[in-house]
């Protein structure tokens, strides 16, 4: 599903796990569809066919970190 803030999306993306694994490799990372960034929060780091890779910047970078599952 797609990772982006909009809390009612529920657009699926269609990557590998293995894909998936290296783009939430870095809490600030996420795989969204084309389009659903919001310039203000984040920035598109990677575009592929059927995704994109965001990386929050700022303010919300550090609460992705923060509350990185992954991490705890």
């Amino acid at each position: 599903m797609c990772e982006c803030a909009n809390t009612s999306c529920s657009d699926p993306i269609t990557l590998a796990r293995s894909e998936y694994e290296a783009v939430r490799g870095d809490g600030s990372t996420f795989a969204i569809v084309a389009g659903h960034e919001i310039e203000e929060a984040e920035t598109v780091v990677e575009q592929h066919q059927h995704y994109c890779v965001v990386r929050k910047i700022e303010h919300a970078r550090k609460v992705a970190q923060e509350m990185d599952p992954r991490k705890h």
